[in-house]
């Protein structure tokens, strides 16, 4: 495809070309991903190493600084924590605490936990799907050690291997592929400001840490890896921990830059002409835009 076809997406009421995703959007995005692929999800948790056959399977979705839980089955959205594999607080644990207490209603019915996301890239090496989380070194994943030895209404935590050379199937709780691939209405029934993409988009979601790369008619695209950033988002866009905004032009430039290339590499991913760059945040990046967006001027 011509270098000059790819545009950026600048909705209207974004300072940027990123559109920074509210928190609430984002959990209710990744339940709608799990009922849309709620077969997959069946098949990729079905051998989870059950403590209690009767225990209700939860699964908790954590990233390296948020963490999201919901009843797979359901694809109901059970709460979410600021904290994950790499951040981790008190508030982070009674908060997570409350979650487990509701999930088993009260104490009243057992139920087992599936960690699925960043602890996975974390597991011993080797082929082994489940892996006891007392063995994957991350705070949360210490917590749910504890959890599970403890609390007399947790009958099993297990942690899913992500590592790329174990090559396991991930259950789909992907909010980036549900907002590429699903009708706007379908989106807009769980976030009602959602802004519509051009017809011919890609999806980047701007994590903190390295970006994913998303079609429009759904799915990762997987070449995005060769072609992103070499330094996470967080290593560009912080500097001794200290946000620094004036980085995002640049930063969006690069990205704009890496998928022409992609683009010229791998023609297939484009849908029509011209095909626009649809930039999304997540991550710490996203706290700082947020708050900086509520606070009056």
């Amino acid at each position: 495809m011509s270098n000059s076809s790819l545009c950026l997406w600048n909705p209207e009421g974004s300072r940027t070309a990123i559109v920074w995703l509210p928190h609430e959007a984002e959990a209710a995005l990744e339940a709608l991903s799990l009922k849309v692929n709620a077969k997959k999800n069946a098949e990729v948790l079905g051998d989870f190493p059950h403590g209690n056959p009767d225990a209700e399977l939860i699964l908790a979705n954590v990233g390296s600084t948020t963490t999201q839980v919901y009843n797979p089955t359901t694809g109901r959205f059970l709460g979410g924590i600021d904290g994950g594999s790499k951040k981790w607080s008190a508030e982070a644990s009674d908060a997570l605490q409350k979650i487990v207490y509701g999930a088993s209603d009260g104490g009243k019915r057992p139920v087992s936990f599936a960690i699925v996301g960043a602890p996975g890239y974390s597991v011993p090496e080797g082929p082994t799907k489940w892996h006891e989380p007392s063995t994957v070194d991350t705070p949360i994943t210490k917590w749910f050690a504890e959890l599970a030895e403890y609390h007399p209404d947790v009958y099993w935590v297990a942690v899913l291997n992500r590592t790329k050379a174990a090559k396991i199937p991930q259950p789909n709780c992907d909010w980036g592929d549900a907002y590429a691939s699903l009708p706007i209405g379908v989106i807009r029934e769980v976030w009602p400001d959602a802004p519509e993409m051009p017809p011919h988009a890609l999806v980047l979601d701007l994590g903190g840490g390295y970006s994913r790369l998303y079609r429009k008619v759904g799915g990762k695209i997987t070449e995005w890896d060769k072609h992103r950033p070499e330094k996470k988002t967080n290593d560009i866009l912080f500097i001794d921990g200290e946000y620094r905004p004036e980085r995002i032009g640049a930063l969006v430039s690069t990205l704009h830059e890496n998928v022409r290339a992609l683009l010229n590499e791998h023609p297939e991913n484009a849908t029509g002409t011209p095909m626009t760059l649809c930039i999304i945040g997540t991550g710490e990046a996203r706290e700082q835009e947020l708050a900086a967006a509520a606070t009056p001027v």
